[in-house]
């Protein structure tokens, strides 16, 4: 079967990972291409080959047209979209038998809503959440049973994950892990509040605060690094970015995870977390992350903007292991029967070798309708990019903002 994989450029994070397992699961037995624009060295170019250049950010109707002429050449009997703007586009214009999946990568905004915007002419849109599922089906009007499928990440557990679950509920000094770096959406502000409290006890515990710690609207602050207004502690590391099996190697070895994101659609961190057994804290937001948690049984829902319940259960946490033994085991039997590699590709395997095309027939590609319908998503893509300033960046950056003037002022910064 010959598959092409058409993904946003590689920068790291959840779009990247999805993209590498994709390739390293279905390269060896299809044929299997890559439409990209970079890879920044997230993929051995010698070890795979099949790499289509593309860029995939602009939007122009030169680049629509050929990029549709390279697809329809190449004419792949599978096509997944995983947040290739250009390809999302172009949907309508594609060989009408080639069986086109998309994948919606987030809660909402346009990581989500590219997945869905064309849905009359898409066989299959992956949700990576009910939570998601439910805000597609309503935004696109989508009525097709079946149409949109949910379908979690996974990883490769490492080989000594089942040992590290073992020993988690015996610790004496807890890993606490925030894979959030600054991005706002993933509720900075609130984790950083959260490690003020904990340092100001004796509690023994690691925390690691995982990736890009610059603050949303970083062009405009005058703090430049998050843990500028962190005390100065040895029971804190912020790691900056770091390799991807760096960043695994501490979530496995997590007891904790801070996940009190207020989007997401189903999290490589979180997963990398509970395929050892990690206790997941987590805020209200209607995202994936709560539905797990909710269905695992594995840790905590807590109102998002009550710091003192997550300080007050970490401290529980830190101070009682033994007495949250059943999360750990909860978190790990979750993941084995629901985020493992053997659970997600039962699902996709149904999905990618679906011979019942559910779309609505393609046509040929037309200049104007092209630009009519480029001028829609441009409009939903500005009214997406201003909600998510309004409603996600601007209260974490006013709040280290404020936060970085009052240590100054007191002259009682940290570093």
């Amino acid at each position: 079967m010959k598959i092409l994989l058409a993904s946003s450029d590689f920068h790291g994070g959840g779009i990247t990972s999805y993209a590498t397992e994709l390739i390293n699961c279905y390269s060896v037995e299809h044929e299997f291409y890559l439409m990209i624009g970079e890879t920044n060295g997230y993929l051995n170019k010698k070890t795979f080959s099949n790499i289509i250049s593309a860029n995939m950010n602009d939007l122009s109707v030169e680049n629509g047209k050929k990029i549709a002429d390279a697809i329809n050449e190449l004419n792949p009997d599978v096509l997944i979209i995983s947040f290739a703007r250009i390809v999302g586009l172009i949907v309508p214009y594609l060989n009408n038998n080639i069986h086109i999946i998309s994948v919606s990568h987030s809660l909402r905004y346009d990581e989500s809503d590219m997945a869905a915007f064309n849905a009359p002419y898409i066989d299959k849109i992956i949700a990576l959440s009910q939570y998601n599922m439910e805000y597609l089906q309503n935004k696109f009007s989508i009525k097709e049973n079946k149409k949109i499928q949910v379908v979690y990440n996974f990883i490769n557990p490492k080989t000594n994950a089942p040992s590290i679950a073992d020993k988690k509920a015996s610790t004496h000094e807890p890993i606490i892990v925030f894979a959030g770096g600054g991005a706002p959406s993933k509720t900075p502000e609130l984790v950083h509040a959260i490690l003020l409290r904990l340092l100001k006890t004796p509690a023994r515990f690691r925390f690691y605060w995982l990736g890009n710690t610059a603050p949303p609207l970083k062009k405009f602050q005058l703090l430049k690094k998050i843990e500028q207004i962190v005390p100065n502690d040895p029971r804190v590391i912020f790691t900056g970015r770091i390799p991807r099996n760096e960043a695994a190697s501490i979530l496995c070895r997590a007891n904790i995870i801070l996940t009190p994101s207020r989007r997401e659609g189903c999290p490589m961190a979180l997963i990398e977390a509970m395929s050892s057994g990690a206790i997941v804290l987590t805020s209200d937001y209607k995202n994936g992350c709560r539905e797990i948690v909710e269905d695992a049984k594995c840790g905590k829902v807590i109102p998002h903007k009550n710091i003192h319940t997550f300080t007050e259960t970490i401290l529980d946490i830190c101070n009682n292991p033994s007495q949250y033994e059943y999360c750990y085991d909860n978190s790990k039997n979750y993941f084995e029967q629901v985020l493992s590699f053997t659970a997600w590709k039962d699902k996709m395997d149904k999905l990618i070798f679906e011979t019942n095309m559910q779309h609505k027939p393609r046509i040929q590609f037309s200049e104007n309708e092209f630009k009519k319908m480029l001028s829609h998503w441009r409009k939903c893509s500005r009214f997406n990019a201003l909600h998510m300033l309004l409603f996600e960046t601007v209260y974490p950056a006013v709040t280290f903002f404020i936060k970085y003037l009052y240590l100054k002022h007191t002259n009682n910064q940290y570093k």
